[in-house]
């Protein structure tokens, strides 16, 4: 496989597709693996009043069980309203609408971000995402649903 731009946006499209139905639960997050593998990195810039922050995580598998943990008390959804593809420097601009739902409560509240993920092959010549840096337009809203 080649990091074109048709390839690039296909992939992309699966990691939205497949992160809002998969993600969500620990039978199928198993699913997510193909996108966040050992070199995966991620940044998420917002400051958190309970909690580290920024919020780092050095590989796929610390990422996967953040967001397994998160999901334990709410479900999200990723919805891409505007995609930015660099296929020289393999990198993804991605402006987001993010859904979040309580899930005892059934409060919702949505947010806007930024997000930045660069992309890259495998050594099995696989895509898979290498790093996700992300800003949030409400960091308080959106941690504050959560303990992590």
């Amino acid at each position: 496989m080649e990091l074109t731009y048709a390839n690039i946006e296909a992939f992309m499209k699966k990691y939205f597709e497949y992160y809002n139905k998969y993600s969500q639960d620990e039978a199928t997050i198993d699913k997510m693996d193909e996108f966040w593998g050992p070199e995966f990195q991620s940044t998420a810039y917002f400051y958190r009043s309970n909690g580290k922050w920024p919020l780092m995580h050095a590989t796929g598998r610390e990422f996967r069980d953040m967001i397994c943990s998160a999901h334990k008390e709410m479900g999200e959804l990723l919805n891409p309203v505007d995609m930015f593809i660099d296929e020289r420097k393999k990198q993804v601009g991605v402006l987001l609408r993010i859904e979040k739902k309580l899930l005892k409560t059934g409060e919702k509240a949505s947010f806007t971000a930024i997000a930045l993920y660069k992309v890259m092959l495998t050594a099995k010549g696989t895509m898979s995402l290498r790093s996700l840096d992300i800003c949030v337009d409400n960091p308080e809203g959106l941690t504050g649903m959560w303990k992590y």
